[in-house]
């Protein structure tokens, strides 16, 4: 019986290795046009850059040994959002401006794996234990704001010098290492309104409120100054056209024109009279 147990045994084992080895030469991955794919195994220990394939169209692998990764070559967009039911999966960039002022913004970046990088971003990454290449990225970016937004007062970066933070942090992106050599940063923007501690935006809020009144008066009475400065501007060129208009009647007026007037006046036209709502013929009924 023990040895019929045994065969038993050994014969379940060798049909249970069968079948899992039949899955797993059954497991593969299809890398999308416009995407490589690499085979990664564990048995092979790591490669180098240099000695790694790049894969198209259906590949065969075994789950139990071997994983397959899949690049695009196209630009990848990735958004960093808010999370309100759960703050701890927010994956939205939090930083601080000059002074302290707690921001935090929903973040949306652009980038381009660079012509035959992807080994090398592969590599790179394969020795950090649960990093990808998103969470670099959003890592990175993190810290470019936290850099670029502490030069900044925070009533600066709530108003239209908040684009001024990403435009910063983007070049110190590209200032980095890595990314300047495997990756092309396209674009890097705040995703709508940013979000400020409440007593910080009132206090914003009313600051700007200040501000906006100070310069609506300040221009409305520039316009009145300006006004009363034309007014008299008008007045005196017309004292000054009157008078140049009696000067040249005078210089006009000579002895020998004024003799003449004298004997001769000028006709007094007869006076006009408008026509009224009767006819000569009522003018005769009345005389």
């Amino acid at each position: 019986m023990k040895t019929e147990g045994t065969a038993w045994g050994t014969k379940a084992a060798r049909g249970l290795l069968c079948l899992l080895l039949l899955f797993g030469a059954a497991c593969s991955k299809r890398i999308e046009a416009g995407s490589s794919g690499i085979l990664e195994n564990s048995g092979d220990g790591f490669k180098s850059a240099d000695e790694i394939e790049l894969l198209n169209g259906k590949v065969r692998y075994n789950p139990f040994t071997e994983d397959v990764h899949s690049f695009s070559h196209a630009m990848q967009r990735k958004t960093w959002n808010f999370d309100d039911e759960n703050s701890e999966n927010s994956e939205a960039i939090v930083f601080s401006s000059f002074g302290g002022a707690v921001i935090s913004a929903e973040t949306e970046i652009g980038y381009t794996y660079k012509h035959g990088r992807i080994p090398h971003v592969f590599v790179a990454l394969r020795d950090t234990e649960g990093m990808t290449v998103e969470g670099y990225m959003w890592r990175s970016t993190r810290d470019a704001i936290n850099e670029c937004a502490s030069q900044l007062p925070v009533e600066a970066i709530y108003g239209a010098q908040k684009v001024n933070v990403t435009i910063c942090a983007m070049d110190k992106l590209r200032q980095k290492d890595f990314i300047r050599e495997n990756i092309e940063v396209d674009y890097l923007s705040f995703v709508g309104r940013l979000r400020f501690d409440r007593a910080v935006r009132d206090a914003i809020d009313h600051d700007i409120s200040t501000r906006i009144g100070t310069k609506a008066s300040k221009l409305k009475n520039d316009a009145r100054r300006e006004r009363e400065i034309l007014d008299a501007k008008t007045k005196k060129e017309v004292t000054r056209l009157e008078a140049e208009g009696l000067d040249l009647l005078n210089a006009s007026l000579t002895d020998d024109l004024l003799v003449y007037l004298e004997r001769e006046p000028l006709p007094v036209p007869p006076p006009k009279i408008l026509p009224g709502p009767w006819s000569s013929e009522s003018l005769q009924c009345v005389k």
